[in-house]
Parts: structure tokens; sequence; C-alpha cells
């Protein structure tokens, strides 16, 4: 059997928000997985339209070169009408193939996606087995974790699928994208090709903004097996690994067991944990060993500067633990950015000018600040349903969110927007963080990119 695996851009998503000069173009690490399983048996080929230039067109055009049996496409909410027309050229340009799609709003809405975009089946949950069985031959019916279509028309959702141990998941196939399209220079990162690695999967955190695709069971490979991929990875050809666990330190002292385990096999690699680190979990040692282990830049979910909202969202940590996790890698020579979040639940224009100082206050290389969106799937989703006004699915975008999309419970739109861009504004303009990002920036090379960066955010 041929297998094409497609994802649709990410760079379209975020075209004019103030994110996206700092986006780092990787290959998929959900399809090079998925890839490494089809490949002992099946033919397979991997699309990624974040590097690959015509869009979906060219997403059709592999499907008629390769005249692929099965594709799969994986898609968040805001790729959603990108999604529908790859699959629309798609069944275009290769009729006979049955299409599957994947990801985030998959496992949401399962059975609506069937419906709506056409395809045969939509994997929810993990599809690290489902996908696989599909092109074995495996009869839908017997196929646990999808959403399909019989052949009169009816879409049935089978039984979810169990969680996947993170010991046999395969190391990726990286042979099969091509790296130099990722070869691209931004202004967080150290080496170019990156590559998203995966310890660990699922986080017991309940933050009611937050989909939580993994489920609460967190899961962890072990040490050892975890820096044999980083291994593999480097070997590849990649120059940098970015973890993409939900949260790397959900188990701390397993996390320092693989920052030793690098050290120990002398590994030197720059690598990164964007994703977030739970600041509840982190602690001084963690910092220490994973600096000396390569670690030059992390984020923080700090998300508000008010200790009510803060509870209110069911973080499950602190200011007072923020603060301490950011001046933690300070300290130790690692990077960090801090995330934030304006329009959340309780807020008032008093408490986001109150997450605008705490940022301000913080020793963080960058921050990002975002719009609550009440995305699909989530608590907060839940809670405010009957306020959504939903138009697209690409309007579930946290940096380009329209006033239409939902009625605020108490702020009204004009009072979120001026705080958003006023804490662009707070935290990049100050002077003493100009000087000092100044010569920072022509110290490691990269005060072009920071130039650029800065001509291109919305300040006002």
């Amino acid at each position: 059997m041929k297998a094409l695996l497609v994802q649709p851009s990410s760079a379209e998503v975020y075209r004019e928000t103030n994110v996206r000069e700092a986006l780092q173009p990787a290959p998929p690490l959900n399809l090079c997985l998925l890839a490494a399983t089809l490949r002992p048996r099946h033919e397979v080929r991997i699309v990624d339209l974040e590097v690959v230039p015509g869009g979906p067109d060219a997403a059709a055009a592999a499907a008629r070169e390769f005249a692929p049996d099965w594709v799969a496409v994986t898609f968040r909410t805001p790729h959603y009408e990108q999604a529908r027309t790859i699959v629309r050229k798609i069944r275009e340009a290769a009729p006979r193939a049955r299409v599957v799609s994947g990801g985030v709003h998959s496992t949401v809405f399962p059975e609506e996606v069937v419906r709506d975009l056409g395809v045969d089946a939509a994997a929810f949950d993990e599809g690290d087995e489902s996908f696989p069985a599909l092109v074995d031959g495996i009869p839908f019916e017997k196929i646990r974790g999808i959403a399909w279509r019989r052949d009169d028309g009816t879409v049935v959702r089978n039984p979810d699928a169990p969680l996947m141990a993170m010991d046999k998941l395969p190391v990726p196939a990286w042979d099969l994208v091509d790296l130099e399209p990722y070869r691209v220079k931004t202004v967080t990162h150290k080496g170019t090709p990156l590559a998203y690695l995966e310890f660990s999967r699922g986080c017991p955190a309940r933050c009611v903004y937050c989909t939580n695709f993994f489920g609460r069971s967190f899961r962890a490979k072990s040490p050892a097996r975890f820096v044999d991929e980083i291994e593999a990875t480097m070997a590849a050809g990649f120059r940098e690994f970015n973890v993409a666990d939900d949260s790397f330190t959900t188990d701390t002292p397993r996390a320092i067991e693989v920052c030793r385990e690098i050290v120990r096999r002398g590994l030197k690699v720059p690598w990164c944990a964007t994703n977030g680190l739970r600041v509840a979990n982190v602690t001084e040692e963690f910092f220490e060993a994973a600096s000396k282990a390569g670690l030059h830049l992390c984020s923080f979910g700090l998300e508000t500067g008010n200790k009510q909202v803060l509870a209110g969202i069911k973080k499950g940590a602190t200011l007072e633990q923020g603060r301490q996790a950011v001046h933690w890698a300070r300290k130790h020579g690692v990077n960090a950015i801090g995330y934030f979040v304006l329009g959340l639940p309780g807020d008032t224009p008093e408490t986001m000018e109150e997450t605008i100082r705490f940022a301000t206050e913080l020793p963080l290389t960058f921050a990002k600040f975002s719009i609550t969106v009440p995305l699909p799937g989530t608590e907060l989703w839940s809670r405010w349903r009957d306020k959504i006004h939903v138009n697209s699915w690409e309007d579930f975008n946290t940096h380009r969110v329209p006033r239409a999309l939902y009625d605020h419970p108490e702020l009204a739109w004009d009072v979120i927007e001026d705080h958003y861009k006023r804490a662009y504004r707070r935290f990049y303009l100050r002077p003493r963080y100009m000087a000092r990002r100044f010569f920072e920036s022509l110290r490691n090379g990269r005060f072009l990119l920071e130039l650029k960066m800065a001509a291109t955010m919305n300040w006002w």
C-alpha cells in the first residue's frame, strides 16, 4: 500500500500576527512517527505545506504523482478550512484514495469532521496505531479510536483506543523529509534544522483553556530511550531539538535524569523547551542539570499577574512559583519566554494591567501575549458555549481574534484589544530592555532577525 501524509501550513494561520517572525519551521513529528510505523510494510511520503510551496495545490500534485491508496491529513482548529481545501483537491487528484483526518480538531469533533470534510475516517486522540491499522487492511469496525462513514452514509464512532506505551513509539522517520527547507534562522533557536522530540505525553493539570490532547495520564519514555532518540536525531542531520511535551517537568526527577544522561554520553547539542515548563514542578536542581546538558531556552505559561484570576483558571500554580522559576532559569543561563493571556475569566482592566506589570517585572528574554479563545474541547468552551459565534474555525486564533467570535462575559472587546497592544508596547519598548536586547543580539548574531521581528509587530 501507498500512504501520503499531509500537514497544512501554520504560516497561513499566523500571517499578520505578532508571532509570525518567531515561528521556527520543523519537520512534523506526528507524521514522521506515523511514517516510521508504516514503512516496514508500506511505501510512505510526507508533504509538509509549511515548507512546500503551493499550499493545497502542492498536496494535490503530490497525490496525483504518487497515487496513494491512503491519505492522512492532520490539522488543528485554525487549519480547518485549509484542511477542507486539501481534502477536496486530493479527492480530485487521487479519487481512489481513502482519506483520513487526525489531530486536535478531529479528536474533539470526529463525527462532525467525517460528515463535513467528507473524509472516510477521523482518528481521535492518539492515531499512532489506528491509521496504520487502516492501511494494513483491518476493517474499520474493528479499529479503536476512529469515527468512520458506513456505505449507507451513517457515521459511527468506535470505542476509544488504549493509551500508547511511550517506549513502544519508533524513532521518527526523519530521512523521509528534506531538511534543507527547515534551515531557517529565527530569533529563538541556536541551530537549524530543528527537530521536535517527545519525551512524554499527558498532563495532570486542569487548566480551563487547554485541550489536553493526550489526557491527564502522564506517560514518559525511559531517560535512556529518550537520549537514544536524541542521538539518532542528531545523526540524521539536526542541529537542535525542542521538547514537544505538554510539560517536560511533570516528573522533575525523571527530567533531571534525562539531562544527566545527555551529559554522561558527552552529547553537545543545544535544546529548548518552548512548549512550556510547569512552574509548579521545576526546581533549581533541574535548571542546573539542564543548562549543563545544553538547555538554552524555555517557556513558562505564566498566564496572568493576578492571583485570583490564576486560581480561577485552575492553573495549579502561584505567582511566586512563576517568579522563582524565571529567576532560576536566568540564574543558570537559560533564556526564558513568558506566555501571558489577556481576557481570561475574571479579568478586568485592572487585572490585565497587573498582568502587563508582572511581565515587565520579570527578567524574561521574550514575552508572548495572547487573547483568550475558548478552544473546542476545553472547559472554557463548555462554560462560554452560548457566547460563541462560530463564523469560521480559522477564527480560533489567539493572535488574530475577530470581535464576532464570542461575547466576553465581563469585558468589552476594545478594552481587551487595547490591553493586548499595550502589553507588547510596554514589554518590548522599555529603554532598558531595548538596550539589553541590542547588545545581546549583536553578541549572538541575531540583530537583523530581532530588528525584523520588531518591524513586523502590530504595536498600535
